[in-house]
């Protein structure tokens, strides 16, 4: 089925002009398959979205983001949320950023594996029977997520805030050694992660740390880039300092 959007103006991002122009844009069965530029009426019983001169431009990135996070949260109600209440606030956030223009998120960190859950329900990979039934009667709509569910520090390391820990919710795994990395990795490949999300400085998210401070050393960071890339998927790392960035890529990080 077609479906025409017109009187809107498009930015169409293929060619070295990006000043938006009139232009009819034709959409079959979810993909764009023609931007007429001499902007021509679409057939007289075709299905017509009108923009109402509105600007139409390829979808937006977010590419790090915690879909199910309240940053500030300086009175610290979230650490004292259930898994049930994050993913309410998880499909309220990935679903605004839908309507303002973002279809696509890159999920890097999240606890409980909410954002991999969200990625599914958005997708409409459900189990069978009458659950999916459900979905395909009334279908959740939300960006593309890629997800890498809990991100991986060392112990006490990046967003740790001593003794005051989220009480129902998961938090970033803690590992202390390559193997303990390995094992972490392989556990979040298991649950469906497409890719690996590690800590290998400090920041600003948490006491007595420091974008400065190196928090894993290559051994580490190459034992979660081995057992990722093994089954074909990448790692991505939070990184404060050069020096860690160093160390990082020629362990094998694919993104910083």
């Amino acid at each position: 089925m077609k479906t025409f959007l017109v009187n809107g103006s498009v930015i169409d991002c293929a060619s070295d002009d990006l000043k938006p122009v009139p232009a009819t844009v034709t959409v079959e069965n979810g993909k764009i398959t023609a931007i007429d530029r001499a902007n021509a009426a679409p057939p007289p019983d075709a299905d017509v979205i009108d923009l109402g001169g509105a600007y139409l431009m390829p979808g937006l990135w977010d590419s790090h983001c915690h879909p199910s996070g309240m940053i500030p949260d300086v009175s610290r109600v979230s650490y004292f949320e259930t898994p049930a209440e994050r993913t309410l606030r998880g499909v309220r956030n990935t679903q605004s950023a839908l309507y303002v223009g973002v279809t696509a998120l890159r999920a890097v960190g999240e606890s409980d594996f909410i954002d991999l859950a969200l990625r599914d329900a958005y997708a409409n990979r459900v189990p069978t029977g009458l659950w999916k039934k459900g979905y395909d009667d009334k279908r959740l709509h939300g960006p593309r997520i890629f997800g890498a569910g809990p991100g991986l520090r060392m112990t006490g390391g990046h967003g740790s805030n001593a003794r005051v820990e989220a009480v129902y919710t998961s938090k970033p795994m803690e590992v202390d050694s390559p193997e303990e990395v390995r094992k972490a990795s392989r556990y979040c490949i298991k649950m469906g992660a497409d890719w690996i999300k590690l800590m290998i400085t400090g920041g600003i998210a948490g006491v007595r740390e420091s974008m400065y401070e190196v928090q894993m050393d290559y051994d580490m960071i190459k034992a979660a880039c081995d057992a990722a890339h093994a089954k074909g998927l990448k790692v991505c790392a939070h990184t404060g300092c050069s020096e860690a960035a160093i160390i990082g890529v020629k362990a094998g990080l694919d993104s910083i």
